[in-house]
């Protein structure tokens, strides 16, 4: 028969086989915690602009200049333990340096330098490389205007791409009519072709490109109008040891030559 001494007996076998699990349980919990968690690997953002030839984003198989500078960062960043996410998709200038600004990308090659830019990014130590301001114009037009000036007596209009500092520095020239409104090179390339604008000015790294490879009877004037650096720019927001090391191992490219010989596959001079 059953009694209530055998209840009692289960009652107090059940609380402590409880109590055990339990007790197990917290120790487990407290083993648990004394293990560090694996460190989150730290990624950095680098921004895409459609500015070919430094970006060939949707072409399989071909590299831009500015492509192959982020793969090159891309493979020393990740011996330091840090992933560099490469955009997949372009973005406009305008709204690369805005996303900077808020700390919402960390990096983008090939920018310009000028005070207002300097007030909202951070540049990098040493440029990555040089280019040179030029126009391209119809293929059967003889004038070659060998100054800003030029350009000015000339009295046409000149076109220049929304929002670059090639534009920015342009509409400071006295004189010079600039239209600025262009939101792809090819738009503005095919304004000069159908002979509504005389000029279009840019540089030399994508004029030289696109005046070849565009289907328009167009040429590039010989005269550099301005030699400028170009430079790897990076968000003020991005944390500091971050930001360095991006921009050491740009450093280390430059010093090594290969930022030159990466430079080199597309310069013409």
């Amino acid at each position: 028969m059953f009694s209530v001494y055998d209840s009692s007996k289960s009652y107090v076998f059940l609380i402590t086989w409880l109590k055990k699990i339990f007790f197990s349980f917290l120790g487990t919990l407290f083993l648990l915690s004394t293990f560090p968690a694996k460190a989150e690997t730290p990624s950095l953002r680098v921004l895409v602009q459609k500015s070919k030839p430094k970006f060939f984003l949707y072409e399989a198989g071909r590299l831009g200049l500015c492509d192959e500078i982020y793969l090159r960062l891309k493979e020393r960043l990740s011996a330091r333990g840090i992933n560099l996410k490469i955009d997949a998709n372009y973005t406009p200038i305008k709204r690369i340096l805005l996303e900077l600004e808020k700390g919402l990308g960390d990096g983008f090659c090939g920018a310009g330098r000028n005070a207002a830019r300097e007030a909202r990014v951070i540049y990098s130590t040493n440029p990555i490389y040089v280019v040179s301001n030029v126009v391209a114009t119809q293929r059967d037009n003889p004038t070659n205007p060998k100054s800003f000036q030029d350009l000015a007596k000339e009295g046409v209009t000149v076109g220049a791409y929304f929002g670059t500092a090639s534009a920015t520095f342009l509409k400071k020239q006295k004189g010079v009519k600039v239209d600025d409104h262009f939101k792809t090179l090819k738009e503005g390339l095919e304004r000069v072709s159908l002979g509504k604008l005389t000029y279009f000015y840019y540089h030399d790294l994508g004029l030289n490109y696109l005046v070849k490879n565009l289907p328009y009877l167009l040429r590039v004037v010989p005269t550099k109008f301005r030699t400028i650096n170009q430079w790897m720019i990076y968000s003020k927001e991005t944390p500091e040891h971050l930001r360095k090391a991006m921009d050491h191992e740009i450093s280390e490219m430059i010093k090594s030559g290969e930022m030159d010989k990466i430079h080199a596959k597309f310069f013409i001079p």
